[in-house]
């Protein structure tokens, strides 16, 4: 049994001190935290207690005498709550200062004396040929504290002590190899699975919150610009006497005659401005320069005579899957080729590239400033080749 002194006192003739347990500092930590919170319960009471004083003396705008009575004594009353909460913590963390700093386990050859406690000192005495069993809890963010079973049923538990599996080892070799009590460890999952659970549903409340949360339309600028202490006038303004209306007769609205289309050329098409509605006879152009996205395709018209000279014309396209209607043309998909344009004039027919077409659209222009027809209200098949 190793009986060499860690501290070279005897508490009793013949009496050796095998280890003194370090103080946890833990204990400390949570003693200095609970003063930390006294202070922050006085602010809040200093804070109320002023608040509540300047609702009397300097009325809030827009409240009454007996509503800045009411809420004054509210203020007042969560003044004392915090001042309660205040006096609370502060008490209570002087007990565990105290407590942590003037904690003590030793162990000697003969027994576990000190003095413990978790708010109060309690002296400790236990001798070791008393010991029945050692429950040592092995929690998953903190290990401890110690319960000494002893064999007349009674438990003691040993707090804010550092280093507890040292101290187990001492006490071990303490004892002869036969006669040494059972040291039970078992590991607590419950706190961890408590705090997990209690996150997800901290975290789950929060998503709900904000799922649901209204959004704010009160026009904030509105009523902050708006006097508290305006008055609204209620009198209702007396009825002037008004002339006496004579029923007139009903004026119908005049028909507005439509402009017919312009029908130009390649040559003449630049001379309108964007928006005149035209009528142009061309060729549909290569399939090099034909685009096409959800709404319409931009094809190429050239004209007859001269192929150089082209404009871009834009054909609307039905939805997804649908059959175009007149006037439009089937949507085109990725790598097609020439043999899938297809535009249906107004009669029902189809128009290749390549073949003579008539359309009656309105003038737009490009980003590059060239001049367009979009809007085609009609296309017409002149000649097929």
């Amino acid at each position: 049994m190793n009986t060499s002194p860690v501290r070279n006192e005897t508490s009793a003739p013949g009496e050796k001190t095998i280890y003194q347990a370090p103080r946890s500092g833990s204990a400390i930590f949570s003693a200095i935290f609970s003063l930390v919170l006294a202070l922050l319960f006085g602010g809040v009471y200093l804070v109320l207690s002023g608040w509540s004083q300047n609702i009397i003396e300097y009325a809030v705008p827009g409240y009454s005498s007996q509503s800045d009575a009411t809420m004054a004594l509210f203020v007042r009353i969560l003044a004392l709550g915090a001042l309660v909460l205040a006096g609370f913590a502060l008490v209570f963390g002087f007990l565990q200062l105290i407590t942590a700093l003037g904690s003590r386990v030793v162990l000697t050859d003969r027994r576990i004396t000190g003095k413990t406690g978790r708010n109060l000192l309690r002296k400790v005495d236990i001798p070791l040929e008393n010991i029945a069993w050692v429950e040592y809890p092995n929690r998953i963010f903190s290990k401890g504290p110690l319960t000494i079973h002893t064999k007349d049923g009674r438990q003691k538990m040993l707090l804010n002590m550092a280093k507890v599996e040292t101290f187990l080892g001492y006490l071990e070799n303490a004892y002869e190899s036969g006669s040494r009590p059972t040291i039970r460890r078992q590991t607590m999952w419950g706190p961890a699975v408590l705090a997990v659970v209690v996150a997800l549903l901290i975290g789950f409340a929060a998503f709900v919150l904000y799922s649901n949360r209204q959004p704010d339309n009160t026009p904030s600028e509105a009523i902050a610009d708006f006097p508290a202490a305006a008055v609204v006038d209620t009198q209702i303004p007396q009825a002037s006497a008004q002339p006496i209306l004579q029923p007139s007769a009903t004026q119908r609205p005049t028909a507005t005659t439509r402009p017919k289309p312009v029908e130009v050329d390649f040559a003449t098409l630049g001379d309108y401005p964007v928006g005149t509605e035209v009528i142009l006879v061309g060729r549909l152009g290569a399939i090099s320069i034909t685009f096409c996205d959800i709404e319409d395709c931009s094809l190429s018209l050239q004209s007859i005579d001269d192929s150089s000279q082209h404009i871009s014309i834009f054909i609307d396209v039905p939805p997804e899957g649908a059959t175009p209607a007149p006037n439009q043309m089937n949507s085109l998909f990725e790598g097609f080729e020439q043999s899938d344009i297809r535009v249906r004039t107004a009669d029902g027919t189809f128009a290749l590239v390549k073949y003579r077409i008539r359309v009656q659209g309105r003038i737009c222009e490009t980003t590059d400033g060239d001049p367009c027809i979009t809007d085609i209200t009609k296309i017409e098949l002149v000649q097929a080749q």
